[in-house]
């Protein structure tokens, strides 16, 4: 089954990942074709943020706040080291099964996964070899040395 937006398309089998209050997809641009990240996530119907199951107003403001602040570093941000935003639709409601209201905030998709993914693969389950560590440290300063520069609070 796929979902969409005005301009994305993905399979629900195309999980990249999932987190407490999301989920990840591999998503296509319907014009381009571009390969793309999409974090969807469940609104309510005054379109608040759902944050768990059973998330009372405080949860929702707060998780709404959270997503937003990510929304703002990334829109603000244009570094090779930081995924690129995109930007943020309304997924289409589906005809079955009934799922709710949801968005999706559209992000630069990176074919070697999470840094958290890479760590934890099998490969990987005694650390890295010493010359890819250093080169992710090295990555990993020059993308907060960025934002340190353009004193952006995280």
């Amino acid at each position: 089954m796929c979902d969409e937006t005005t301009n994305y398309l993905w399979a629900e089998q195309d999980v990249l990942g999932r987190g407490a209050t999301s989920q990840v997809y591999k998503a296509y641009n319907k014009t381009t074709g571009e390969l793309v990240a999409a974090k969807v996530y469940p609104v309510s119907s005054d379109n608040r943020l759902q944050a768990g199951r059973n998330p009372n107003q405080a949860q929702q403001r707060d998780f709404r706040r959270i997503l937003e602040r990510e929304m703002d570093i990334l829109k603000a941000t244009n570094h090779e080291n930081i995924v690129r935003y995109i930007g943020v639709e309304s997924v289409k409601p589906s005809d079955s099964p009934p799922t709710g209201a949801r968005e999706a905030l559209f992000i630069e998709y990176c074919n070697g996964g999470s840094l958290h993914n890479v760590l934890e693969s099998s490969e990987n389950r005694y650390g890295l070899l010493d010359d890819e560590f250093m080169l992710v440290f090295k990555h990993l300063i020059n993308a907060l040395r960025y934002l340190r520069d353009k004193n952006t609070k995280i």
